[in-house]
């Protein structure tokens, strides 16, 4: 996917994996061919779907139907989207947990080296961990200290790249990896055969559920981490609100943002404020809290 381009397969691989099991919700979208359902019965099974099981879970459906239409439009499946004009529900809004510090080098102490580089992985880069897991050893140059994530573009199913400045404490961890690495592998987070993780796999499930437990602390994720990272960033004064946005990559997909290959603006000072918090343990299994 360096070029940024998706192919046919990988539009409908990608809808596979998004869109629900909407045969079970109404046997309508089983018995009918796409371009004969209306607009209407779009619209009732979403409201239906926002007054069973929560508004929220409506507007997921809608999102996903709306892409697996697109992308019948776009192939020449069909001729038109009828779920184009169909708005969004309003949700209510609520706080997301974000673990304090602690619940963090709880976690890092319960973590064995493999687990802790991961962690500090998302820590110091504010990721995701899908873009952690793809990371290769081309997407590392520890000579001019940068890291390059590869995110899925909202519009397209495509790759674009974003380069990022690395924390100290990250080059260190990539340093060992590499020369600890499995030399038949790409990757830098990989199985035993050099293979990569997914998201799907049984592993990444249960890695932040087994740590949590172990660390006998309040259940979270991976991405409670990045917003741990937002909420860091912010609270140091150093960093705008535009600043973090562009360190977290959070941003609407435009002809102009297809790809970003030179260091974010302010990505080093970024990783600076991350590597000056105090409250979060370095890269190693015997380094003590900083």
């Amino acid at each position: 996917m360096a070029d940024g381009k998706s192919t046919d397969k990988e539009d409908k691989d990608l809808l596979r994996k998004r869109v629900p099991s909407l045969t079970v919700q109404s046997p309508i979208f089983l018995n009918t061919p796409a371009d004969k359902i209306p607009k209407h019965i779009f619209e009732k099974f979403l409201d239906a779907v926002a007054t069973q099981q929560g508004r929220k879970l409506s507007n997921r459906y809608l999102k996903d139907l709306r892409a697996l239409y697109n992308w019948g439009v776009r192939n020449d499946h069909i001729n038109i989207n009828p779920l184009k004009h169909i708005e969004p529900k309003g949700e209510d809004q609520y706080k997301k947990y974000v673990p304090p510090p602690e619940d963090i080098n709880a976690v890092l102490l319960a973590a064995d080296q493999e687990d802790m580089d991961l962690i500090l992985t998302i820590y110091s880069t504010g990721a995701r961990i899908s873009e952690v897991l793809r990371l290769t050893w081309d997407d590392i140059n520890l000579e001019q200290n940068s890291i390059t994530l590869w995110t899925r573009k909202r519009k397209g199913g495509g790759m674009q790249a974003d380069t990022l400045a690395m924390t100290v404490k990250l080059n260190d961890v990539m340093q060992r990896r590499w020369k600890t690495r499995n030399k038949d592998s790409q990757y830098v987070f990989c199985k035993n055969d050099g293979s990569r993780f997914t998201g799907d796999d049984h592993f990444i499930k249960k890695f932040m559920p087994r740590l949590c437990e172990k660390a006998e602390v309040k259940p979270f994720g991976f991405h409670a981490i990045r917003h741990l990272v937002a909420t860091i960033l912010m609270d140091s004064g150093k960093a705008t609100l535009g600043d973090i946005q562009h360190f977290l990559r959070q941003r609407r997909a435009t002809t102009t943002e297809i790809y970003l290959k030179s260091l974010k603006p302010g990505s080093s000072a970024m990783a600076d404020i991350l590597d000056g918090f105090e409250n979060v343990q370095a890269g190693t299994k015997n380094a003590p809290k900083m």
